[in-house]
Formats: structure tokens, C-alpha cells, sequence
């Protein structure tokens, strides 16, 4: 993951598991974990990836409430109405009062004619695009599929609504400061790995430890569309933002040379271990 102000952490999570990755007035933003074994150099990795992104966005306007869920490896989109449910189809610009919402697609991958690749999500406060990547070198069943790199952008200072939150959203906290976390390294994993054949066997471990408030399970949600969590902004309820005295990661000004600009924030998959070794 990196973090407004260009902080940094790896994130395992649980397989399955749906994370809250933004939450902010009347917007959360969720992603599902799944586990993949990929093969890197003489390493065979069991690893994680953000693999689905689920939406629940409320009007401003009226307050009214629509879902959009976007998966790569299980076309179409979907977009979930109050009286009705509708594939996204390509190219297509669906236009909800002040939420936007647009899907492009390219014929790549197993056996679909077409597959998802980009995501693009916009309400009154946030910009959110979320692009399909192969998983490269992944093995057995996950062979072929696709994991999803997120970017967020606010429009205008969140903190002005209130102090956003969720795995990524709470680096938003106007301090100006990268806080970075626990991360995964290839080259100690391997000193501990095992070897089987010729490739050690590694598994990722890191949880962002030190980056975010609470625990990665206190971002687990109860269904995919859920805006309840233990830190959930969703609501109007006045939140500020976090303490970052109360974590431990390690703190540097953001006027150093981030990886992505400091007001933006995202995740990387496979390309972000490289960068790691």
C-alpha cells in the first residue's frame, strides 16, 4: 500500500476477507483479499492480492444509496439499484445524480472474450480508479488471473467533511508526515523459507503493522457492501483525524521523493515486490 504523504506498508489480510480501503461521508470503498501462490526468481510465494472492489456510494443530493462491484476474474460489473440490479457495460458511463461511474474493458485473459480492466469512480469528494494487472508468474488455479491496483485522489482537502478513514484513508490526517509500516522482505522471508525442489517457500506476513490505527482484522467487513467498521466515517459524526504519536511506524516528512504524489494514495500488487527487495 502506499499512503497519502508517501508512507508505505504490505497488507496480507485473511483470504476472503473484504477490507475497508476508504471510508468518508456517504462513500465507502471495500476490496477483497485473495490468497495466490506466484513464483519470483527461486522463490514460490503464498501471497495476497486485492482481487474484487466493492462500492456503496450515497447521493449527496438526495441521500439515496447504489452498489458497484467490479471484479476482473468474474465479469460483468455490476451496479445494484434500489429496485434493480444491471450489468456496466462497456464504456458506458452510468451517471447517478453527483456519482459517476465507468468501466472499460480489453479482450485479454482466459476464456472471456472480454475482461475488465479499469474501474474509474467519482462523487463530490473522491476520484477512485481501479485497474485490472495480470498476476504474473501466479500457479495452479489463480494461473491467468487478475489482481486490482487502486488509486485514490481527493478533489479538495477531505478534512474539510471530516477525517477520512479505512486502510488507506486515514493517511489523510493534514499532518504532512509519511507514516510508514511493516513490510514484506524477499530476502529475509527466503533465509526462513524452506526449500522444496528448487524454489524456498516463502509466505508474506506483514499487516501494516505500525501504519494504521487498530489491527488489520478492526478493517474487516461483515458483507461486502457494509460501510460498518470499527473506524467507519460513513456517517456524519464530526471524526478527526488520527494520532500518529500512537503508531509506531516510522515517521518522515513528506517533502522527501514519494513514490506517487502525497495527495494521492493506492495500492500496488506484484510490481511493488520488486521495489521491496
Amino acid at each position: 500500500m502506499i499512503l497519502a504523504h508517501g508512507g508505505r506498508a504490505d497488507f496480507r489480510g485473511k483470504n476472503g476477507g473484504v477490507y475497508c480501503l476508504l471510508s468518508h461521508l456517504n462513500l465507502a470503498l471495500n476490496a477483497g483479499i485473495s490468497f495466490v501462490t506466484f513464483r519470483m526468481w527461486n522463490l514460490r510465494i503464498m501471497g495476497s492480492f486485492f482481487t474484487e472492489l466493492y462500492l456503496a456510494a450515497r447521493s449527496f443530493d438526495t441521500l439515496a444509496l447504489i452498489h458497484f462491484e467490479f471484479a476482473p476474474n468474474f465479469p460483468p460489473a455490476m451496479l445494484h439499484l434500489t429496485n434493480s440490479t444491471q450489468p456496466l457495460r462497456a464504456s458506458e458511463l452510468f451517471v447517478f445524480e453527483d456519482i459517476t461511474i465507468k468501466v472499460e474493458h480489453q479482450g485479454l485473459g482466459k476464456s472471456s472474450t472480454h475482461r475488465l480492466t479499469q474501474g474509474a469512480i467519482s462523487n463530490k469528494g473522491w476520484t477512485i480508479l481501479a485497474t485490472a494487472k495480470p498476476i504474473t508468474r501466479a500457479v495452479g488455479d489463480n494461473a491467468g488471473n487478475f489482481q486490482l491496483d487502486f488509486q485514490l485522489n481527493p478533489k479538495e482537502n477531505p478534512l474539510k467533511l471530516q477525517a477520512p478513514h479505512g486502510l488507506l484513508g486515514q493517511s489523510w490526517d493534514g499532518d504532512d508526515i509519511a507514516v510508514s509500516g511493516r513490510t514484506d522482505n524477499l530476502t529475509q522471508m527466503k533465509q526462513m523459507g524452506a526449500k522444496v525442489g528448487e524454489f524456498f517457500e516463502v509466505t508474506t506476513r506483514a499487516q501494516a503493522e505500525g501504519a494504521i490505527e487498530g489491527v488489520g482484522d478492526d478493517y474487516l467487513v461483515l458483507s461486502p457492501f457494509s460501510s460498518k467498521f470499527k473506524f467507519s466515517r460513513f456517517e456524519n459524526t464530526g471524526a478527526q483525524p488520527r494520532n500518529i504519536t500512537l503508531l509506531s511506524g516510522f515517521k518522515q516528512h513528506a517533502d522527501y521523493k514519494a513514490p506517487q504524489s502525497p495527495e494521492s494514495a493506492g495500492t500496488t500488487g506484484i510490481d511493488a515486490i520488486y521495489k521491496n527487495e
